[in-house]
């Protein structure tokens, strides 16, 4: 709760502070008066006058204010601050005044815009990350590390273009160009990048339209642009990763000497491995609990290993290695789950 109410505080905060802001620069610029400047509405619990204005932040964070000296009609005037009135400025002075806070927000929206095209925001390459073996997307060719460069003849250059044409073509044929490299089999070969056609038809699904309305949408089984994370389920304690030191919830970081970003890019430089027969298996880790990693809170991944562990070269599942993501991470207290004896890292 507290991290709504200080994320909504801390959105509106910069549009009230640019609004009041614009007309206490204008209230300045025709010289009037500026009695108080405040962030919020009610009570002030912070305050502090600089020359004649005071700056304070008051209680209820809904909006702000400037009080502006004559801006009451009612309010005498004193004398040697009749020209400092603002019911005696020119009406065009006085209409610049109070146009002047939508002004700024305007002109600030501008500048925000104006900032994210400059910075540019990120997106996700078209690369297929994971590929659930026996899916739709398997046995129609698509494998980890494909990347998308084109659906039926239209060149796309990050996935959301792919997701939107998935998404918008249920029951129709679709006709994916990918570029695939084949890894290498001996070290004095370099890797070769094939291009080649993949054809699959979305399957329809329940799903929402950009009204919200309920519409069937199309859905490519097993594909996904996200890996599993690097951290490791070991199956059983006594198995050869066991003994070896390595538990549920450690995060690999490098295999063989080489930077795994996803538990995909270990299974197939893993079977890569078995087919060059080398001599064994390097793995670069950093150690952590089973609950590391939660469906609620996912850290930062470490960048360099402080652990290595050497095991002998066999299939992953051999070794008592799996992916986490069948793995407990999290239990809520007094769930049925905890009673019926689940424990983290099972």
């Amino acid at each position: 709760m507290f991290l709504y109410v200080a994320s909504f505080i801390l959105l509106l905060g910069p549009l009230v502070f640019v609004h009041e802001f614009g007309h206490f620069i204008f209230a300045k610029l025709f010289n009037v008066r500026v009695d108080t400047f405040s962030m919020g509405f009610g009570p002030k619990f912070l305050k502090k006058k600089w020359g004649e204005t005071e700056y304070c932040l008051s209680i209820v964070p809904l909006g702000g204010y400037v009080k502006l000296y004559g801006q009451d009609p009612t309010e005498a005037i004193e004398p040697q601050y009749r020209n400092r009135a603002l019911n005696n400025l020119d009406a065009w002075k006085r209409f610049l005044v109070f146009v002047a806070g939508p002004l700024f927000n305007f002109l600030f929206a501008i500048f925000i815009f104006a900032m994210m095209l400059v910075i540019g925001e990120p997106h996700m390459l078209p690369i297929v990350e994971r590929v659930v073996p026996g899916s739709q997307a398997y046995l129609t060719g698509f494998r980890s590390g494909d990347v998308i460069i084109a659906v039926d003849r239209q060149v796309v250059t990050k996935f959301e273009e792919v997701a939107r044409v998935i998404s918008e073509s249920p029951n129709k044929e679709l006709v994916f160009r990918i570029k695939r490299t084949i890894p290498a089999t001996t070290a004095a070969v370099a890797p070769k990048v094939q291009v080649t056609e993949i054809k699959a038809e979305p399957q329809p699904v329940p799903g929402l339209s950009v009204y919200g309305e309920n519409v069937e949408v199309g859905s490519i089984e097993g594909l996904f642009n996200v890996g599993r994370y690097t951290t490791v389920g070991v199956s059983n304690p006594t198995s050869v990763a066991g003994k070896a030191g390595l538990k549920t919830g450690d995060e690999i970081l490098l295999f063989n000497g080489i930077t795994v970003k996803n538990w995909e890019t270990i299974q197939s430089e893993a079977k890569l491995a078995l087919g060059k027969r080398v001599p064994k298996f390097d793995f670069g880790y950093v150690p952590h609990e089973a609950s590391y990693w939660t469906p609620d809170s996912h850290p930062q991944p470490a960048t360099k290993p402080s652990n290595e562990v050497s095991l002998p070269v066999r299939p992953l599942d051999q070794l008592g290695l799996y992916s986490t993501e069948l793995f407990v991470s999290a239990l809520k207290d007094s769930s049925p789950a905890q009673a019926a004896g689940i424990e983290i890292g099972d």
